[in-house]
């Protein structure tokens, strides 16, 4: 599986372990796993999800959930050699 660990990783749980009250009516194991791993906190980009969560494409999921009325913001980061979107669960306070 993942090689190596960051203090930041996020445990490899089975579904029935995933917080219960996350998700009432999930539509797929991806869209709880990304909302899990959103509901930490953190800003996550699409290769950290994808590498963390052991997940193909986390974008459909974060579509869906918006839709499901999710609040998931993102902000563009760019760096010297690329340019990405870290994703977060916005809180409606105004900060990100």
């Amino acid at each position: 599986m993942r090689r190596g660990k960051s203090q930041h990783d996020i445990p490899a749980f089975t579904p029935s372990e995933y917080p219960k009250d996350i998700v009432k009516n999930p539509k797929s194991i991806t869209q709880t796993k990304v909302l899990w791993a959103l509901s930490t906190g953190r800003k996550m980009s699409v290769v950290d999800l994808t590498t963390e969560l052991n997940i193909s494409d986390p974008r459909s999921a974060i579509r869906y959930l918006r839709n499901d009325g999710v609040p998931i913001s993102d902000v563009w980061v760019n760096t010297k050699f690329s340019r990405y979107k870290q994703y977060f669960i916005h809180d409606g306070s105004g900060e990100e």
